[in-house]
């Protein structure tokens, strides 16, 4: 199979068989994980590999309960590793990074998870399925006391990694005509974004029932008043159909019970000592 082919026709595995995963093929993944860009060359990333049950059940919990993630045979928690970093500096050199800056916590954070796709792609070419969890960050403090993490290491992404029980199906996706603008922002015409975007969702089914309403009718109406939330009923109820927007922003998202709040994370990273080091 071709790269691109590959590309075309993967799909996250949330699906996974009790087939365990051969050390030598998951050392592999490793390697090229690894092998991943970074910024500076840094590498300011660690992976810890979970494959213990009872830890495995705990991080589904944490991460939205999503259940598949307790059946998978090998959960790879990639964090920010600012530890390491200032471990070696101290014995190698004067200076670690001082940099905690916007700029500098965006670049540890895409570092982490362009490692963390480069090892999803490996894994499609050793015939394993994965699935990436942005969720891990959802009580980030909790993940960080299961693996023990110490200061200036933080959670930012999972992968989920196993033999699939079925190929799944590939989700829509807008080709390169809507995603790429030459040279500067082009805007698009909006009959051509929705003739693209119901293309994308052709396959999307979700109907609408009074659980789903009631919580997109609460969000829609404490961001935008109660006439547009009763609009909005309208319209879905004589469409006969949730959209994504209307499913993933009025409903599974903003569904925060028991998880950490934006003041949470930012206490989190102060107590992770996150923020940077001060000036004498």
């Amino acid at each position: 199979m071709n790269y691109l082919n590959m590309m075309k026709n993967r799909n996250s595995c949330r699906d996974f068989s009790d087939q365990p995963i051969d050390e030598e093929v998951l050392q592999r993944l490793l390697e090229a994980s690894v092998c991943a860009p970074s910024s500076g060359g840094f590498q300011n990333y660690s992976i810890i590999k979970v494959t213990d049950s009872e830890k495995k059940q705990t991080l589904a919990k944490l991460c939205r309960k999503q259940g598949f993630i307790g059946k998978a045979p090998v959960n790879l928690v990639f964090c920010v590793d600012l530890h390491r970093e200032r471990r070696i500096a101290q014995s190698c050199s004067v200076l670690p990074n001082i940099q905690y800056d916007y700029e500098s916590f965006i670049m540890f954070v895409m570092d982490a998870a362009i490692a963390a796709q480069t090892l999803c792609m490996a894994a499609e070419a050793e015939g394993l399925g994965s699935v990436l969890i942005g969720n891990i960050v959802t009580n980030q403090k909790q993940v960080a006391e299961l693996l023990n993490l110490p200061k200036q290491v933080l959670p930012v992404i999972m992968v989920s990694l196993g033999h699939r029980k079925n190929k799944g199906t590939v989700s829509g996706k807008y080709s390169p005509s809507i995603m790429v603008h030459e040279e500067t922002y082009q805007e698009r015409d909006i009959t051509e974004l929705q003739a693209a975007w119901k293309e994308k969702y052709a396959d999307w089914s979700i109907k609408p029932n009074e659980k789903l309403m009631s919580r997109i009718g609460e969000i829609t109406k404490e961001y935008f008043g109660e006439d547009y939330a009763a609009e909005g009923a309208r319209f879905i109820r004589e469409k006969n159909w949730v959209d994504p927007f209307s499913f993933w922003y009025g409903y599974y998202y903003p569904n925060h019970e028991g998880l950490m709040t934006p003041e949470d994370h930012i206490k989190f990273l102060e107590e992770q000592e996150m923020t940077g080091y001060k000036k004498k």
